[in-house]
């Protein structure tokens, strides 16, 4: 099997996972960007306290039903619907969502009982229902049910049901039910059903149901059910 039937077929499957996270975004970029309405009942003083609405910032429990275009979130965030062009906001501290918290930067912990999408990183521990998709680095624990994709680099411990995706190098424990797929190298402990596949090297402990496939060197401990297979 090449690298590239391997990657498209992990690819394949994980387009179940990311339109599920990505879903969670709202209205696509098509649509004309509306203004904020930064409306919010606000228990505190100077920006600390309860927030209860669409508060631009807040340090301090935020409940919002639909984020929209907010800035800085320092504490505990929760929302129930897709969020509105919130690929800016920084969240520091805890994220849970019911559809599934979107932002651009989420340090701490992100929950998302359907997906969670992170326009330039997640930092710390991110759990998805379905998938968790990462438009930038991907750095700490992840786990999703369908997928974990990472349009940056991955590093620390990532678990999907069904792929792990990252477009640069991928470094640590990365297990999957169908497939691991590194676009630069791939580096730590890998373990998939299918096979794990690097454009680059792959080094450390790897094991593939079917194949373990290099693009540049293999080296360590390496088990493929049918080939393993280094340029």
């Amino acid at each position: 099997m090449s690298p590239v039937s391997l990657l498209t077929v992990c690819l394949v499957a994980l387009a179940a996972a990311y339109p599920a996270a990505s879903a969670a975004q709202g209205d696509s970029g098509q649509a004309p960007r509306g203004l904020p309405g930064y409306r919010a009942l606000n228990l505190g003083v100077h920006g600390v306290g309860v927030s209860i609405g669409n508060s631009r910032r807040w340090t301090g429990l935020r409940i919002n039903f639909q984020d929209h275009a907010v800035e800085r979130v320092n504490g505990l965030n929760l929302t129930i619907w897709n969020a509105k062009h919130n690929e800016t906001m920084e969240l520091n501290g805890v994220a849970l969502g019911l559809a599934g918290p979107v932002g651009g930067t989420f340090n701490g912990v992100t929950i998302g009982v359907i997906g969670a999408v992170a326009d330039r990183g997640f930092h710390g521990v991110t759990v998805a229902g379905l998938g968790a998709v990462s438009n930038g680095d991907t750095r700490g624990l992840t786990v999703a049910g369908l997928g974990v994709v990472s349009n940056g680099d991955m590093t620390g411990i990532n678990v999907s049901g069904l792929g792990t995706v990252a477009n640069r190098s991928m470094r640590g424990v990365n297990l999957a039910g169908l497939g691991v797929v590194a676009d630069g190298d791939l580096t730590g402990l890998s373990v998939s059903a299918l096979g794990t596949v690097a454009n680059g090297s792959e080094g450390g402990v790897n094991v593939g149901g079917l194949a373990v496939v290099g693009n540049g060197r293999v080296w360590g401990f390496t088990v493929g059910g049918l080939a393993v297979v280094s340029n």
